[in-house]
């Protein structure tokens, strides 16, 4: 599956995931209509009651209100806002098997987000993880950028998504390995399992 994360040193921050089983099956990545089939997307905005610093609510647009008692703001506008442990549960229930997260720039980002924060249930069942930015630097060398967005604009520009928004990241990145042509097989060159990312982390 396909994953976004957006959050910083335990403050509030957002988690995506798309299933990319269906999106390899039949042939067929993206449809005429070039829209991405979203069906089994998953979304949290976590609040780990602390404060949100300036840099990471530039990012993420999430801000906190304290007026009338706490609650999580998106642009502006108010967003159910669940902690970390009850969006491990809703995780762990949605990926029904352990599966392998892919996710872009995962190895400097993403992976050492959940290890760092998830509980060993959790780590349990996640297989691995796949980066994506190696493997489209590889597929796309003539690229000049390798972002999500940059390679979202230059592979299906017709989709429109919210950058630096973990659903909206997570969709044009699904996108982007579906258009890409992008295999199981290619994404396995740069997949690493949590145990190997502590141990490197930690050597």
């Amino acid at each position: 599956m396909a994953m976004g994360t957006k959050k910083r040193s335990r403050r509030s921050g957002s988690v995506g995931a798309i299933s990319l089983r269906n999106l390899w099956s039949g042939g067929r990545k993206v449809n005429k209509q070039n829209k991405i089939c979203c069906e089994q997307l998953v979304q949290f905005v976590v609040d780990f009651q602390r404060p949100i610093d300036s840099a990471a609510s530039n990012v993420t647009k999430l801000t906190v209100n304290r007026v009338g008692g706490r609650s999580v703001l998106h642009d502006g506008q108010e967003v159910d806002a669940t902690s970390w442990t009850h969006a491990e549960q809703e995780f762990i229930s949605w990926m029904k098997t352990p599966c392998v997260l892919v996710a872009h720039n995962c190895t400097s980002f993403d992976a050492r987000v959940l290890i760092s924060n998830c509980s060993p249930e959790l780590l349990s069942s996640i297989k691995g993880f796949a980066d994506s930015l190696p493997a489209l630097r590889k597929q796309y060398p003539e690229s000049r950028k390798h972002s999500v967005q940059a390679l979202q604009q230059q592979l299906v520009p017709g989709l429109v998504f919210e950058a630096h928004n973990a659903v909206g990241d997570v969709k044009a990145l699904a996108a982007v390995l579906c258009k890409g042509s992008i295999n199981s097989a290619q994404l396995q060159q740069h997949s690493f399992t949590a145990e190997s990312f502590v141990l490197r982390r930690d050597y």
